[in-house]
């Protein structure tokens, strides 16, 4: 019988055997499901931070633009008419002329005539997509201007405001644009096409950086300055007048104008590009109706190769009084030197004969730098020019002037 008994033992051994494994396994299953609840609550856990911490950035972030845009300005200027969009602009261009005119080296602290300082008020209302109606007014506030300022002269005393423009000013796509008061006139800026960058130091107007600065005969000062012998003959600058733009075709536009006192003054422009080269050009006749000097025949161009930034200038002009001359010629680079903005290199060289009822003559070589501060508006500029005159076939002094300064735009 206990033969019998062995395997019904063995059997029960067994079956105990297994169900002892399986509620181990049991438990490990147990446990690890524990494990994972435990995990899974962590992570929710670490979610809802995530969260948390996502929606405290964003409401930092709505708090700083809310703040960024309350400590923004407003605007406090606006037009008196509804349909009238108004813009405020100016610069502000002020330099350092040091001046060697064989007698003496004097500093002079000079606003830049080459380009003024100014501010402007522009209105421009759109009737339609063709037709626009617009009013200008441009002043100008200078302070010792640097065509003015001579040796016996250092100081011009308080700043003066001078009206440059006031125009209203009517402009049709297909029509072209009629523009009324004073303004440029149709010839203003022919000889001063230029594309080198360096205009505000240095370009066909000689006499704008140190025209007032008076030549020197034997130790003596004379009354011949530099804006006598040297002169652009730049049409007629800014007048009264009633002025006709057309519309531009191929590039070209045909201007014209009648000013008070019997003169006018018509140009041709131009400007486009020849594959990598861009150009500029203009040309004008004017009737100055000035003491029997009856026209004045001037032009300018301009050409830059964009990709390697050199670039050429050029500019002439006659009157029939006196016969009167001036040729101009500049050559200029403009280089990518520094990520703020353009760095523009010139040279050039002007000869102007016989101005201001005398026989003078003007020589001229000059060289220039000017560094863009692009995101400000901002031109960094210095150079050096050389003069060197006669009149009445007496030969003067030459004059050094080194100019350094700054033309900040708004």
């Amino acid at each position: 019988m206990q033969a019998r008994l062995l395997p019904i033992a063995s059997l029960l051994a067994a079956t105990m055997a297994s169900h002892g494994a399986l509620a181990q396994s049991s438990e490990e299953v147990d446990l690890l499901r524990q494990q994972i609840e435990a995990q899974q609550r962590q992570l929710e856990a670490m979610q809802e931070r995530l969260d948390e911490l996502q929606r405290q950035t964003e409401a930092a972030t709505d708090t700083a633009r809310e703040a960024a845009e309350a400590a923004a300005p407003e605007a406090v200027i606006e037009s008196g008419e509804e349909r009238i969009k108004l813009s405020i602009s100016g610069q502000v261009n002020r330099a350092v002329n040091i001046a060697d005119d064989g007698r003496r080296t004097k500093v002079y602290n000079v606003d830049n005539d080459n380009s003024s300082t100014r501010f402007r008020f522009d209105g421009e209302g759109t009737v339609n997509e063709e037709f626009s109606i617009g009013a200008l007014i441009e002043l100008e506030v200078q302070s010792n201007p640097s065509n003015e300022v001579s040796q016996e002269d250092e100081d011009t005393g308080t700043a003066t405001v001078n009206d440059r423009k006031a125009e209203v000013i009517f402009d049709h796509e297909r029509f072209g644009a009629l523009s009324l008061g004073q303004g440029s006139t149709a010839s203003d800026g022919t000889s001063e096409v230029d594309l080198s960058g360096t205009d505000v130091i240095g370009y066909s107007s000689i006499s704008d950086l140190a025209g007032g600065l008076l030549f020197v005969d034997s130790d003596e000062y004379t009354d011949v300055d530099i804006g006598d012998v040297f002169s652009n003959l730049d049409g007629l600058s800014r007048q009264d007048r009633i002025r006709y733009d057309t519309p531009e075709f191929a590039g070209f536009q045909l201007s014209g104008d009648v000013i008070s006192n019997q003169r006018y003054s018509t140009a041709l422009r131009w400007a486009g590009d020849f594959g990598d080269i861009e150009a500029a050009a203009a040309a004008a006749y004017s009737n100055p109706n000035d003491d029997g000097n009856d026209y004045i025949i001037n032009g300018s161009a301009s050409a830059l190769h964009k990709p390697s930034g050199l670039n050429l200038t050029v500019a002439a002009g006659t009157q029939d009084e006196q016969s009167a001359k001036t040729g101009y010629i500049k050559a200029g680079y403009i280089a990518e030197l520094v990520d703020i903005g353009s760095t523009n290199f010139s040279v050039d060289y002007g000869r102007d004969v016989n101005f201001n009822d005398s026989s003078s003559e003007g020589n001229t070589i000059g060289g220039f730098a000017v560094q863009n501060l692009a995101d400000f508006g901002t031109e960094f500029f210095t150079g050096v020019r050389w003069h060197e005159g006669q009149a009445d076939d007496n030969s003067f002094d030459d004059i050094w002037v080194l100019t350094f300064g700054s033309r900040v735009k708004f």
